[in-house]
C-alpha cells in the first residue's frame, strides 16, 4: 500500500493511504481524495469528508465525473471527526481539485 504526504493550506501534512477505487473500507472517519495514480505523480481530483468511509462511496455524487477525468485511486486519511470540516477546507484550498466546485469558490475565505 501507498502512502502519501499532501500539504494543506494550513501547512500541516496529512498522511494519505492509497488504494484502488474498488476497495471496500471499515466505518471510520475520514478524509479522502480521488487521485489518477498511486505514486504522487497524478492528479488530485476530488478532497471529501465522511463520518463512515464503509458506506460514503455508494452512489457518490462525484464519482462518475472523477472517472472520465482518470480517478484509479482513492487516498484515505482517517481521522477524529471534529477536524474533518477544517481539513477538507484547507486540502481543497491547497490543491483545488477539478471535481470540488462547491469549496474552491470560497478559497479566498
Amino acid at each position: 500500500m501507498q502512502r502519501l504526504t499532501f500539504y494543506g493550506r494550513d501547512r500541516q501534512q496529512y498522511q494519505f493511504f492509497v488504494y484502488p477505487n474498488t476497495t471496500a473500507f471499515r466505518a471510520v472517519p475520514a478524509i479522502y481524495a480521488f487521485l489518477t495514480s498511486d505514486d504522487g505523480h497524478g492528479c488530485v481530483l476530488y478532497i471529501g469528508q465522511t463520518h463512515d468511509l464503509s458506506t460514503r462511496f455508494e452512489n457518490h455524487h462525484k464519482w462518475e465525473d472523477a472517472t472520465r477525468l482518470g480517478f484509479k485511486f482513492i487516498g484515505v486519511c482517517p481521522m477524529d471527526a471534529h477536524n474533518l470540516d477544517r481539513v477538507e477546507r484547507s486540502l481543497i484550498q491547497a490543491y483545488f481539485p477539478p471535481c470540488n466546485d462547491e469549496l474552491r469558490q470560497h478559497s479566498d475565505e
